[in-house]
């Protein structure tokens, strides 16, 4: 909060693209901001999936939209598909995507690893229903992990 309010501070504009719903963006809003995240009043920065017509939960639009008009500086994520939608579920290739662009990561690609949800959950379940909180809670990495 504070690294977002410095740059706010020297001309920095924070845009928060997020795969929360459109019907949440004003509790989003009051959130960011009651914990201190600045957000600008005059122009679109909180971009939530479905409040446009092309914007799903690939990000890519929204971030084009932001690049229009804006130079991006850093990206900060808890998931590859953060940075780059083309990112597919299956390990191989999120580790070519990984590698493809490992040179970003910690310059430009900031990764805050979030442990309560995220698209690594669906390769350690091997595709599984992730939304049953019993198996997330359960799972045994040493086994899950193992090959088949």
């Amino acid at each position: 909060m504070a690294f977002a309010r410095r740059a706010a501070q020297l001309g920095v504009e924070i845009f928060y693209i997020t795969n929360r719903d459109k019907n949440v963006e004003k509790a989003t809003r009051r959130n960011l901001l009651r914990w201190g995240f600045p957000v600008n009043a005059k122009l679109d920065t909180v971009m939530m999936k479905g409040e446009q017509p092309d914007w799903t939960s690939d990000k890519t639009s929204r971030r084009k939209v932001v690049t229009n008009t804006h130079r991006v500086l850093l990206l900060i994520g808890d998931d590859l598909n953060d940075f780059n939608g083309k990112v597919k579920k299956d390990p191989l290739t999120r580790q070519a995507m990984f590698d493809a662009y490992r040179h970003r990561f910690g310059h430009s690609w900031h990764c805050l690893p979030n442990p309560t949800y995220g698209s690594w959950q669906r390769i350690l379940l091997r595709g599984q229903d992730n939304a049953n909180a019993a198996k997330r809670t359960s799972l045994d990495p040493a086994r899950t992990l193992a090959p088949k």
